[in-house]
């Protein structure tokens, strides 16, 4: 199967997209033509349409890639009966664009998504992870319209971290990655195998924003909403979880035990439960 869609803007000039089916994932071809140069990106994109009504697509965080759903969340949200799909922004897992990571912007990872989205014809719902609520945030500004819910999990906030920032200095300096990830809830060989597949690099222009504020997006917007946040996550502060619900007016569901990275750790069930429960309870009717 083969077929083309027509992308925003991504730099300058016309641009061309081919989405091309492969055994066990597919890939997106980006050609980007600017100074008269084709800068091509190929875009990983995880699972396939397995015939069912609606589409589940699934987007990661910061230094993380389409490998953290293929574990737990793709096979149960499959075995529910959705089409699941995860992919990888550009310069992440096995996209190309690592070599221009640092020029990537929020924005630039929401017309990922796009064309993901545009690509697939059947209703689509977004699981969304910790810094890629940015990307969706950036996606709200651009393309409302086009997805049919959203289930923030671990959200960072609207605006800037500040919080986490100032806590990351004062408490949290020195502490390994995963230890903020996991919170000690992944055993010794699931902290290996994961640290081999985490991006040691993430784009400077997406931290800064974190950091100095991005536009932010429209608020009451008629789509279903539901953002699931842990009193016990390391990374993103309750206070900011219970916030981001307020402003989009979301459903809020606070986990008690559940680290940061809740689609990795041995309860990951808890989390994906409570999202497939507001699925089939709000979006799907």
């Amino acid at each position: 199967m083969k077929f083309y869609i027509s992308p925003g803007h991504l730099f300058a000039g016309k641009n061309t997209l081919r989405l091309q089916a492969c055994t066990g994932f597919k890939f997106l071809d980006a050609a980007i033509r600017k100074r008269r140069r084709i800068i091509l990106f190929k875009l990983e994109l995880l699972g396939n349409d397995n015939g069912y009504r609606y589409n589940i697509l699934m987007l990661h965080g910061s230094n993380h890639a389409a490998w953290c759903w293929e574990d737990n969340f793709m096979p149960y949200f499959k075995s529910a009966g959705y089409n699941v799909y995860a992919l990888s922004y550009r310069g992440h897992g096995n996209s190309e664009g690592k070599a221009l990571l640092n020029t990537f912007s929020v924005s630039d990872y929401a017309e990922d998504v796009y064309k993901v989205v545009k690509g697939l014809s059947k209703p689509t719902l977004i699981i969304v992870h910790s810094l890629g609520a940015a990307v969706v945030h950036a996606y709200l500004r651009l393309y409302p319209d086009t997805v049919c819910g959203i289930i923030f999990i671990a959200p960072v906030p609207v605006n800037i971290m500040l919080r986490e920032t100032v806590r990351s200095i004062l408490h949290d300096r020195g502490k390994k990655p995963e230890a903020l990830l996991f919170d000690g809830r992944l055993s010794d060989e699931e902290i290996r195998k994961y640290k081999r597949l985490f991006q040691k690099e993430e784009s400077i222009r997406v931290k800064w924003s974190l950091l100095l504020g991005r536009p932010k997006p429209p608020r009451n917007l008629c789509i279903p909403m539901l953002t699931i946040g842990s009193w016990q996550d390391k990374v993103v502060s309750p206070i900011n979880i219970i916030r981001h619900a307020r402003y989009f007016n979301s459903y809020l569901v606070m986990l008690s035990e559940l680290c940061h990275d809740m689609m990795l750790e041995k309860q990951w069930e808890t989390a994906a439960s409570a999202a497939l429960n507001f699925i089939n309870g709000k979006i799907v009717k």
